[in-house]
């Protein structure tokens, strides 16, 4: 009998923090992380990854709408018995980023845990469990706990620290910088994300009072559809400007390395569509001249996996992996966070694992 494809399952739960509650200029308010999960089961070797779904703000598509992309790919899909040449034809196949993503990311996992090594270590980075060095992310919130939570970071060795800004007054945002500053000392690396909040005027006369601060980067001062803004901003910033939401997929990170003046580019998975796509899109920001952040969004610990997988193997010059750091009910598990670092405890495959439940998706969820 020849050899047969997976049995993938699609489940999803949603996974909830402690005290933590996301709030950004983009996004607004977001109570818990929907999120979905594709396992492949090769007899007993199990390929997984994890999506989040509700995260329209940033791709324009509906939670419903997502959950049906994944399902009618999965059905879709000619799974066979090697997970790497499912991925070398998952081109041939017209997916949404975040399905392909998630589709890519399964078959990595299983495809590295067939030869008995990491993903990292599949996508050409050192061998064992991956590790890398993370910020972790303030959101909005009354300055008094702004300010507590981030020393609370700071007591656990995280010192890369990003504000969420661009909500209202920048006014604002500017004295809850300097508060953060004066608490936390000259050595803690400050950053700030407006998530395109602010004008080019706005973002220019900022500049002299945000470098007084003291930023690593400044993300996405002005709309993403703006290149030419951040670009005038590039040249004239004492320090750099990243671009987020301006480099949403390939041809947004190819349209962003036209610009002459150096940048930072936020890269992430659910956006440029999988492992392969992130490596290729970091090496081609690199040949201009720019360099990169890998990050996520807030996602659970398999998603969170698959993005630090890509950073060991990568080497950005920042990293933005904080997602899995105080989820309370997270169905997968591996990894751990402290000294500013997030580990995984597995040397195969993604680096984590499904040990929870899920819950199976519903007729209604999966119609297509």
């Amino acid at each position: 009998m020849p050899p047969r494809g997976p049995r993938p399952r699609l489940s999803q739960a949603v996974l909830l923090y402690t005290d933590l509650r996301l709030h950004t200029a983009s996004s607004g308010p977001v109570e818990g992380l929907e999120s979905l999960y594709l396992t492949l089961d090769y007899d007993g070797l199990v390929g997984a990854a994890e999506l989040r779904v509700n995260v329209a703000y940033l791709t324009g598509v509906s939670t419903e709408a997502q959950r049906r992309c994944v399902h009618e790919a999965v059905a879709a899909f000619p799974f066979g018995p090697d997970p790497a040449a499912d991925r070398a034809a998952l081109d041939a196949f017209d997916f949404d980023a975040p399905t392909r993503a998630l589709l890519d990311c399964a078959l990595a996992d299983a495809a590295a845990r067939m030869r008995g090594q990491s993903v990292a270590a599949l996508l050409g980075g050192p061998a064992g469990p991956p590790s890398h060095a993370t910020n972790q992310t303030l959101f909005r919130d009354a300055p008094e706990r702004v300010v507590a939570r981030a020393k609370a970071y700071a007591a656990r060795g995280f010192t890369q620290l990003k504000l969420r800004i661009g909500f209202g007054d920048p006014a604002e945002d500017l004295a809850l910088l300097r508060a953060l500053r004066e608490a936390l000392g000259p050595d803690a690396r400050l950053s700030a994300d407006v998530n395109g909040a602010w004008s080019l005027t706005q973002a220019e006369a900022l500049l002299a009072p945000l470098a007084e601060v003291g930023l690593d980067y400044l993300e996405q001062p002005t709309a993403p559809d703006r290149l030419d803004d951040a670009a005038a901003l590039a040249r004239r910033a004492p320090f750099p400007i990243m671009l987020d939401e301006s480099a949403g997929g390939p041809a947004a990170v190819a349209r962003a390395c036209e610009i002459e003046s150096p940048l930072l580019l936020h890269l992430k998975l659910v956006k440029i569509g999988g492992l392969d796509r992130l490596t290729d899109a970091v090496r081609l920001a690199r040949g201009a001249g720019h360099d990169v952040m890998i990050g996520q969004m807030n996602e659970g610990a398999l998603a969170t996996a698959a993005a630090l997988s890509a950073a060991a193997a990568l080497g950005p010059r920042f990293a933005e992996l904080y997602g899995a750091d105080g989820l309370v009910n997270d169905p997968a598990d591996g990894l751990t966070y402290g000294d500013g670092r997030v580990t995984a405890a597995d040397a195969t495959g993604i680096g984590a694992a499904l040990v929870g439940d899920t819950a199976p998706l519903t007729a209604t969820e999966m119609a297509l």
